[in-house]
């Protein structure tokens, strides 16, 4: 409806994309299903500063892996 994003929301959707993923190898766990089907893209309007915020979760842990070893 909107047409194409805005680069700097792009940019945040991506920047918490990777940070949901570091945490998850921080906590030793993988996703093993990482596709985009697999996020919730909520863009939720502010209308008293005109702006759009946006928030990222992943979800779909189905085939997760713990106990992730690292390979350094």
């Amino acid at each position: 409806e909107r047409g194409p994003l805005p680069k700097v929301i792009a940019i945040d959707i991506m920047l918490q994309i990777t940070c949901g993923v570091c945490y998850m190898h921080d906590m030793k766990a993988t996703h093993c299903d990482l596709q985009l089907d697999n996020f919730i893209i909520n863009l939720i309007d502010v209308p008293k500063v005109n702006d759009i915020y946006v928030h990222v979760k992943l979800y779909d842990f189905s085939i997760s892996k713990v106990e992730v070893k690292d390979n350094l």
